[in-house]
């Protein structure tokens, strides 16, 4: 058994799964949202949630605390997100003393291997879906209603301007539908300009919306909710649309950089009109449990299983 450290600082949002697994399989982990030399030192395995500021230290500005020949004995790993990378803070990594990454989809692979060689680096390249826990998403096939899902953070990235715009006309087309946006305000939408805009935008135009910033269970929150839609202009994977297919909501999907080599592209719109059409048309609860199955966190472990043991 070995030895693994996570050094995540998301605050493990999106890896107390793995930790809980390579736990259940008799590792020894350790974890801190900041890299720790000592623990670095200390672990079989690194691995790097984010290509972001923790590998530039342990690789480039850290070498002090963590010398080459001590870090040939170690594997590292390092699971590219996105926002890290289109930051360009790949490119101040020294991959030489990387021995994997891995990439969430294959259009987050072409943006970063504009910039490295990793075939030149000697980093093995693995592409791994996120993948979402089904047992922590119960499913029935429910009655449909008019209740629809946003998850997300509120910022420029996320399409506020498409949702307000979809709001407006889907209460015109039907009032009863009702959006509940789940997310806090970035601090860059709630002031200025942009907060001003938004504020106005609600004031004149009519729209069914629930504002909410917290809720502590997502599964029982999307219990009620019959679709699950992304304004998204950037993402790696939309995990929101995942956990609300797991639930049996309809996914309405916005063609974000990447989006139709991840989901079907009847999950995905192009204009709001599109959107619209997809909110009123066909509805398979059933269906989208059975698609997102191929995204579930068992397939996605097995693999990563598969990277910390040097076999993928």
């Amino acid at each position: 058994m070995s030895k693994i450290y996570l050094a995540d600082p998301n605050c493990y949002r999106f890896t107390d799964d793995m930790v809980e697994h390579w736990e259940s399989q008799g590792h020894e982990v350790k974890k801190s949202l900041y890299y720790d030399p000592a623990l670095a030192r200390w672990a079989d395995i690194v691995w790097f949630e984010t290509c972001d500021h923790n590998l530039e230290v342990a690789t480039v500005t850290g070498e002090a605390h963590w010398k080459l020949s001590e870090m040939d004995k170690k594997r590292i790993i390092c699971r590219v997100i996105d926002i890290e990378a289109w930051c360009g803070l790949h490119r101040v990594v020294d991959w030489g003393q990387v021995d994997d990454v891995i990439f969430l989809a294959p259009h987050m692979r072409k943006l970063v291997e504009q910039d490295i060689n990793f075939e030149e680096k000697g980093v093995r390249v693995n592409v791994i879906p996120c993948g979402v826990n089904l047992d922590k998403f119960n499913f029935t096939d429910r009655p449909q209603n008019k209740n629809i899902a946003w998850v997300a953070e509120r910022w420029y990235a996320k399409g506020i301007d498409y949702f307000l715009q979809y709001a407006a006309m889907l209460y015109k087309k039907d009032p009863e539908y009702k959006i509940h946006a789940v997310g806090i305000w970035a601090d860059n939408a709630t002031g200025g300009w942009y907060k001003a805009y938004i504020d106005q935008f609600l004031q004149d135009n009519p729209m069914n919306v629930e504002f909410i910033e917290h809720v502590d269970n997502m599964s029982l929150f999307l219990e009620d909710m019959s679709y699950s839609i992304c304004f998204s202009k950037k993402e790696a994977f939309s995990y929101a649309s995942a956990e609300g297919m797991a639930k049996g909501c309809k996914p309405i999907i916005h063609a974000f950089y990447g989006a139709k080599d991840i989901w079907d592209s009847k999950y995905v719109w192009n204009t709001l009109d599109e959107a619209i059409e997809m909110t009123l048309g066909d509805f398979n609860r059933q269906e989208y449990r059975d698609y997102i199955s191929k995204y579930s966190t068992t397939k996605m472990l097995e693999s990563f299983d598969q990277v910390v043991k040097g076999e993928q």
